[in-house]
């Protein structure tokens, strides 16, 4: 038999303290574990294409926005004599080909007589107000959205 002094048999002891002591993890926490971490990330996957839904129909206001006013500055430009009265620009799409990014959006443009409190007048004032309206789906609402700017032509 063995002999062993009290500072073996504590080191025995000891190991096989460790080799009894469940220092690893089960299976049961490891499932909660993969649980709580998956429940946590559904919630990210989603938000990812509806912040990406936000930044186009963002973009679309946007170019909105511009179309609308490049027809306003273009109208203006004709000078308040050159200027028509009623629809300039009938409602009609912007893109002729469906892989044009203006093919989404539509356009129409009108020219009013105003008096002097903005009220449509049949007569010439004096006073033009011209109206741009572009017409667009928003596609987090699925909606048409529309997007105008009027503005008044003096005559000089």
């Amino acid at each position: 038999m063995l002999n062993y002094d009290n500072k073996q048999k504590r080191r025995y002891a000891l190991l096989n303290a460790l080799k009894n002591n469940q220092t690893g993890i089960s299976l049961l926490e490891l499932s909660i574990a993969l649980m709580i971490l998956i429940s946590s990330l559904i919630p990210l996957t989603q938000a990812f294409p509806y912040s990406s839904s936000i930044i186009d129909s963002a973009k679309n206001d946007t170019i909105a926005s511009y179309l609308t006013q490049e027809k306003i500055e273009e109208i203006i430009s004709l000078g308040y004599e050159n200027t028509g009265i009623d629809t300039i620009e009938t409602r009609h799409s912007l893109g002729t080909a469906t892989s044009s990014y203006l093919y989404l959006f539509e356009r129409e443009s009108i020219v009013k007589y105003v008096d002097a409190d903005l009220q449509n007048s049949l007569t010439d004032t004096g006073l033009k107000k011209i109206s741009t309206t572009v017409y667009y789906n928003d596609k987090i609402s699925n909606n048409e959205k529309t997007f105008t700017i009027s503005t008044l032509l003096v005559e000089k």
